[in-house]
């Protein structure tokens, strides 16, 4: 739920990307849901502060869609392409209309833009596992 990484700047500011999940990061927050410190880069200091120790953390790339040139990675970005071509819409659409009160036709457009944008392939971004 937090901003997608892209490493080849092919995700340009204004992405249906950081629009779905900025929207998805309030929504869940309006229920107490934290999401932002779901990010990989506070696993360590939230396991910490949960009282762990000699805590080991591997993060792992999983980009949206099948763009990556390698296979092991291609093969990753297809099965996450598959889990949002239901997954986009099943995720947002109770939290976008019922908790951010928005029309469902738009945040159905929403979701099934940023799915034709994962298919479309143009836009190289990942999330960290």
């Amino acid at each position: 739920m937090h901003r997608p990484f892209c490493d080849d700047d092919t995700l340009p500011d204004d992405s249906v990307y950081y629009h779905w999940g900025a929207l998805m990061a309030d929504a869940l927050e309006m229920n107490g849901v934290n999401v932002r410190q779901l990010c990989p880069r506070f696993f360590r200091d939230n396991l910490e502060a949960a009282g762990f120790v000699d805590i080991t953390v591997y993060t792992y790339k999983v980009p949206y869609g099948r763009w990556p040139k390698g296979k092991r990675f291609k093969h990753i970005g297809v099965v996450c392409a598959e889990v949002m071509s239901t997954g986009i819409e099943a995720y947002a659409l109770l939290a976008m209309t019922r908790l951010l009160n928005m029309p469902e036709d738009e945040a159905r457009k929403l979701c099934r833009d940023c799915y034709d944008t994962i298919m479309a392939e143009k836009q190289h971004c990942y999330y960290f596992q």
